[in-house]
């Protein structure tokens, strides 16, 4: 009980910060833009019908609908907005979970009740995942009810999502908690989550393009420090290549051309499609289970210090 009394007070804290109804605003508004376009037997329709795009490619009867729609959901709307606004509305969000239960007048009340520390942290830290889990989950459903109605694919495997934007957000979640717990500071600990995130995209980043244009050997140290970084911190860039396996959808560079009908691709697009191929060949256990076990070491790091400081 004392647990889900926990997660409830932190899960009403975001809603308070009012971001809770800004995202849901955001979903509601990429919901309401996809469903302004629909498909058919014919085609495309625009802005509710307004105009029309007769094509066979983009005709329910197409044989890449289905996968083009999976990549659409799995790839550009979840990637883009869960993957980047998303998660930044949902740190903002949470930034302050931390730092308001530490306030003076606040937290003497509360170690003053029978209730071990460890188990206070780890209820306020579920608290901000519940949120992010709620909000996901009601992303996911309109954008789901939306693609079957207007755009004639149920894709349930697109539920896969949820999970993912949860894991995605723990990824930094960990951070918060510990900058929260170090700082007592919403704003000190908003911050240093964001530039984590960068230190943690920046490797992935610089390794990407690596694989895309390989370099000279005077930068091989360049090459095996993005390598190791990459092994050891939380690898968010996957979770994209997660969602479109799980999902069932098409790389991305398969979007911009198709096998069956040219003979002839351009070089850039063959080139970004290899890209896409070689980041994607990854195992999924390996790379999320790497990646929790690094979040494990930073909660730990974060709870041990919160039961250790005076208060």
């Amino acid at each position: 009980m004392q647990t889900w009394a926990l997660i409830k007070d932190s899960f009403r804290e975001a809603i308070d910060r009012k971001l809770f109804w800004v995202m849901l605003a955001i979903s509601a508004l990429i919901a309401l833009s996809m469903a302004a376009s629909g498909f058919d037997d014919r085609g495309m329709s625009i802005l509710f019908g307004y105009m029309r795009w007769n094509s066979p490619d983009l005709a329910v009867t197409s044989p890449i609908h289905k996968q083009a729609v999976a990549t659409i959901l799995g790839h550009f709307i979840a990637d883009h907005f869960l993957g980047w606004v998303g998660i930044g509305l949902a740190i903002i969000a949470t930034a302050g979970t931390f730092p308001s239960l530490m306030e003076r007048g606040t937290i003497e009340v509360i170690v003053s009740k029978p209730m071990r520390r460890w188990h206070l942290f780890l209820g306020k830290y579920l608290g901000g995942m519940v949120f992010v889990l709620v909000q996901a989950s009601i992303f996911v459903l309109i954008t789901f009810l939306v693609a079957g109605t207007r755009w004639k694919v149920w894709l349930w495997s697109y539920f896969w999502l949820i999970p993912l934007f949860v894991v995605l957000f723990s990824y930094l979640f960990c951070f918060t908690a510990l900058f929260g717990v170090l700082t007592r500071s919403p704003l000190a600990s908003l911050a240093l989550t964001f530039v984590a995130w960068f230190l943690i995209w920046a490797p992935q980043a610089t390794y990407g393009l690596l694989q895309a244009f390989p370099p000279r050997p005077e930068f091989n140290p360049v090459v095996r420090f993005t390598e190791a970084a990459c092994s050891i911190l939380p690898k968010t860039g996957d979770i994209s290549f997660v969602a479109i396996k799980l999902t069932g959808a098409r790389l991305p560079g398969d979007l911009l051309w198709r096998s069956d009908s040219q003979t002839e691709h351009d070089e850039f697009v063959e080139n970004a499609r290899q890209v896409d191929e070689e980041s994607a060949e990854f195992s999924i256990t390996r790379s999320i289970g790497s990646s929790l076990a690094f979040e494990a070491v930073i909660v730990l790091l974060a709870g041990w210090r919160f039961c250790r400081r005076d208060f």
